[in-house]
């Protein structure tokens, strides 16, 4: 598979993946202010039970969309790391389709141009595409916000800066994937069903045990969204080397120049 070939299907699943964000947003917009103005109207006689079965059922159209398109372009190693306990279809396609490639970036810049009448033929701002690279992984950790810690979204920042800190929704995507993975510890569950343990529960507890013993001046919450951080770098790294094996096995060599 060739570089051209990639940029192809992680843009197609970009926009699968913003149009289901899209879906998802105006869903629970629509279910906040009708549930709102029933609560306060309960005797109105409106039902919108319809309306919400038809978003939901969109929703659930965009996210089979996604996962579908997440799954024609991964190889064997990342259908391994999918299958994952805590992992699973839907929050890594949204992941994927925010960040593209794991291994290899596609990077765009915005290109000021004073002199254009600033029309849509004549922007006075385009974006411009950047050679593709192969990425390391704490490269992959800074794109997803869990890179240099110190580093926040601030007013003013400049783009340069706020580069820097990371995709914001990309960072939500692998908090919420760290989440799911601490919360699975395995065992039987109240209906006695078995359920397996996420071995990035282990990655938690040991990071927690550490920060207990090597930072005992911090809270109980500091230690707990230390050892999370922990956990989304060690998502992230995994998905990497998913990623990567796939990539050599598919081409047989080092695409790009890191």
């Amino acid at each position: 598979m060739d570089i051209d070939t990639i940029a192809q299907q992680y843009r197609l699943l970009r926009l699968h993946a913003r149009d289901l964000d899209d879906v998802m947003q105006t869903r629970i917009r629509a279910s906040n202010r009708n549930g709102a103005f029933l609560r306060a109207n309960e005797d109105c006689g409106v039902n919108d039970d319809q309306a919400s079965a038809l978003l939901d059922a969109t929703e659930k159209q965009y996210l089979k969309n996604l996962i579908a398109a997440m799954r024609e372009l991964t190889g064997p190693h990342m259908q391994a790391f999918l299958a994952t306990p805590g992992i699973g279809d839907k929050l890594a396609s949204r992941l994927l389709g925010e960040i593209g490639h794991p291994v290899i970036a596609f990077p765009k810049h915005w290109e000021e141009r004073p002199d254009a009448k600033g029309t849509d033929a004549d922007p006075k701002r385009v974006l411009i595409e950047d050679e593709p690279f192969e990425r390391m992984v704490s490269q992959l950790w800074t794109y997803c916000g869990y890179g240099d810690a110190t580093k926040r979204h601030r007013k003013g920042m400049t783009q340069d800066e706020a580069l820097a800190c990371g995709s914001p929704r990309a960072k939500s995507l692998t908090y919420l994937l760290s989440v799911g993975c601490m919360k699975l510890v395995g065992g039987a569950d109240k209906n006695g069903v078995v359920k397996a343990r996420s071995p990035y529960r282990n990655v938690y507890e040991e990071a927690k045990a550490h920060y207990e013993t090597a930072r005992p001046e911090w809270t109980p919450g500091h230690r707990h969204s230390a050892a999370l951080r922990k956990v989304s770098k060690e998502i992230l790294k995994d998905l990497w080397i998913a990623a990567k094996a796939d990539l050599v096995e598919d081409t047989g060599e080092v695409l790009l120049a890191a």
